[in-house]
């Protein structure tokens, strides 16, 4: 079971323009003299798409809008807390999608504190399920959309007691590998 999804967009084509600082565009400029001869292009999402699946760097515009479009979804379930913290275990972009795993914690960055599910059961978004049985820890998955410039999260998940993302790349159209990653 997973207990949260939302569609909330981060960025240009955001209805609420939250993010998107700057060019979101990450290609490099084309150099005429290099593309006069033949097309030498290698379709690399038709070979092979762990070719193509990377992370963004810490500081680009595109792990910026990625962390906001998750702020935005998890934070307001933390915020009796304190302010939020991601911190990443995976984060992996493939063409105009990203998938994110990690935790939170809160406090200065040189101090930050991973919450525990007893800090967690004090929240009213998540005291009920953690009462239940039904939160499985300090988590989150989140799917996002990055086409038209910013972050859109099109599903997400915090505690999660299952793989509730299992399937979701047919779903969305992306390859398999983005959320198993090649070694599986």
């Amino acid at each position: 079971m997973y207990l949260s999804k939302a569609v909330f967009a981060v960025g240009a084509s955001a209805a609420v323009g939250v993010c998107n600082p700057g060019n979101t565009d990450t290609t490099d400029p084309v150099d005429p003299v290099e593309d006069a001869g033949e097309d030498t292009t290698e379709d690399t999402a038709e070979s092979n798409p762990c070719d193509a699946i990377y992370e963004p760097a810490s500081g680009t515009t595109m792990r910026t809008n990625i962390s906001t479009a998750i702020h935005t979804v998890i934070d307001p379930t933390v915020v009796e807390l304190g302010t939020p913290r991601i911190i990443y275990s995976s984060l992996s972009v493939y063409e105009e999608w990203a998938f994110a795993q990690g935790s939170l914690c809160v406090g200065p960055t040189n101090n930050c504190v991973p919450l525990t599910t007893d800090d967690l059961a004090e929240t009213a978004a998540w005291g009920d399920d953690i009462e239940d049985g039904m939160f499985d820890g300090n988590r989150f998955e989140a799917i996002v959309d990055l086409g038209g410039g910013g972050a859109e999260v099109v599903n997400w998940a915090y505690g999660s007691t299952d793989v509730w993302y299992d399937g979701a790349n047919e779903t969305y159209g992306f390859p398999e590998e983005l959320l198993w990653g090649c070694e599986r």
